[in-house]
């Protein structure tokens, strides 16, 4: 019975977090996540969109996650494709312990 409930549990927990991450096209080696940037808005310096992420990241609490919950999923998915940053270009709340972030993931030219 109970091996049961913490199997629901767990899958129940797994499905609320999640990332997706879609290349663009070429694909580049991955980078260090603690070296890609998180931006709000597209830098004015020239880059080149490499990709799309997009994370479910779950908090538990009393309180609702934030894009700042989200920020290391971001910077690992960022970095899996090979990004120096990843800028967020959408969020939403799915429900009270559950948010979605959309950003693109961008390189300095070499």
């Amino acid at each position: 019975m109970y091996r049961c409930l913490a199997v629901i549990l767990i899958a129940t927990l797994t499905a609320c977090g999640g990332t997706q991450v879609r290349p663009y096209g070429e694909h580049y080696s991955p980078t260090l996540p603690g070296e890609v940037e998180v931006f709000y808005s597209f830098p004015h310096e020239e880059h080149n969109k490499i990709g799309a992420v997009d994370v479910k990241r779950y908090k538990p609490g009393f309180s609702k996650p934030t894009v700042y919950d989200a920020v290391e999923k971001l910077q690992e998915a960022g970095a899996e494709l090979g990004a120096h940053a990843v800028v967020v270009v959408d969020s939403q709340n799915i429900d009270d312990r559950v948010i979605r972030v959309t950003a693109e993931a961008i390189r300095w030219p070499d």
